[in-house]
């Protein structure tokens, strides 16, 4: 399961330290923590953690078909690319990719796309520049800017649906990663 990315970002340090800030990916290497096991003992690779403990995982089961996954701290968990490089690239176009989830209305896209539109506006508004840094970011993935990233987001969380991808230690599955607010929608 080796990934040349993670030893990407190790080459250019500013990247991943604008990946940490602006995606709140930062690049670990580590066993998998006790706090939860694969499903069907498949093997896994972490190689993220975010800022509230939230690990990303490679997992690569018995039949192939490696996926990055997401497994929030929170109990949540779920497929979000079919490879980090992918993962990663989407983190890029949508930093904000959590709230997307969090405000799918259970995995609605248009209520992801109307989460986006606001995540987008406020991000911008904070960070003018954030174009520039995508930009230098991609560059130093070594990846290219995904053509529809919360469509790629959608689907890969829709696809790992409810097969139970890991478990807390005593068997108990996590959520899915679509939460059930929606974005309040404002009077015209």
């Amino acid at each position: 399961m080796d990934d040349p990315v993670p030893d990407r970002l190790r080459a250019f340090p500013k990247a991943a330290a604008l990946l940490d800030t602006l995606c709140d990916f930062l690049v670990l290497d580590e066993p998998p923590p006790d706090w939860f096991v694969p499903a069907s003992g498949e093997l896994v690779q972490v190689v993220g953690r975010d800022g509230a403990g939230g690990r990303f995982v490679l997992n690569e089961p018995p039949r192939g078909g490696a996926a990055l996954l997401y497994v929030s701290s929170e109990g949540e968990a779920g497929v979000i690319a079919n490879s980090l490089a992918d993962g990663l690239a989407v983190m890029v176009a949508l930093p904000y990719w959590r709230d997307c989830l969090k405000f799918s209305a259970s995995g609605q896209l248009d209520e992801m796309r109307r989460a986006r539109d606001q995540f987008e506006a406020e991000l911008r508004a904070r960070r003018p520049d954030i174009d520039e840094d995508r930009g230098r970011l991609y560059r130093a993935l070594g990846v290219t800017a995904p053509d529809a990233p919360l469509e790629a987001l959608h689907a890969a969380v829709s696809g790992s649906g409810s097969r139970q991808l890991v478990a807390t230690r005593d068997r108990n599955p996590f959520a899915s990663l679509f939460n059930t607010f929606a974005v309040p929608r404002r009077p015209a």
